[in-house]
């Protein structure tokens, strides 16, 4: 038996079959999006790298840094997306990071990416490239791709957690590959 899609509002609880509210996570009691349910109607400060080397020191408050077009953009997220941007946004779970910190964080977060894409290199077929593709165009956020991919099946797609930002952006540097292109710049980023 195929479940049929839904989206349930994390405000209200109510269920919506609505492919579009789906879709858009949308409610249509409430008239907001996950985010915005999520988030309180507050918006999080989210800046690129580049942006966050050129802000003005003398904002205050949690700031999310990311190369995700799609969440910089308001693209097609994830639920940990989304909950990463409520926390942002309340600055729950959010704690000041020194150059030490993040410097510690980079080379783990290099370690798994390499230790992803090559996974990811020995693999992807060019179907499966073509798929991910078509999220990323569609505007998916890095962890919604790793999550669908991860939901499909596929025998070699064993990351933790399914919705892995790393793993998607290993995803889409693959399949980028595969189409002769660069997954960090247009039309991909």
């Amino acid at each position: 038996m195929v479940e049929e899609e839904s989206y349930t509002c994390p405000g209200c609880g109510k269920t919506s079959y609505s492919l579009n509210d789906v879709r858009e996570q949308y409610c249509g009691n409430c008239h907001k999006t996950r985010m915005e349910v999520e988030a309180g109607l507050k918006k999080p400060r989210i800046l690129s790298p580049d942006e966050m080397v050129a802000d003005d020191p003398s904002h205050e408050g949690p700031v999310l840094v990311t190369e995700d077009r799609a969440i910089r953009e308001g693209g097609k997220l994830d639920a940990a997306d989304y909950s990463l941007l409520a926390s942002v946004a309340h600055g729950e779970g959010t704690k000041p990071v020194t150059p030490g910190d993040l410097s510690e964080m980079a080379e783990q977060g290099i370690k798994v990416f390499d230790d992803l894409r090559d996974m990811a290199r020995r693999h992807m077929k060019p179907r499966q490239a073509r798929f991910i593709r078509l999220l990323r165009l569609d505007g998916h956020s890095w962890r919604s791709i790793a999550g669908l991919c991860h939901r499909r099946g596929w025998d070699w797609a064993n990351w933790a957690p399914p919705s892995n930002q790393i793993a998607g952006m290993a995803l889409c540097e693959r399949a980028a590959e595969l189409h002769g292109e660069n997954y960090r710049k247009e039309p991909w980023n």
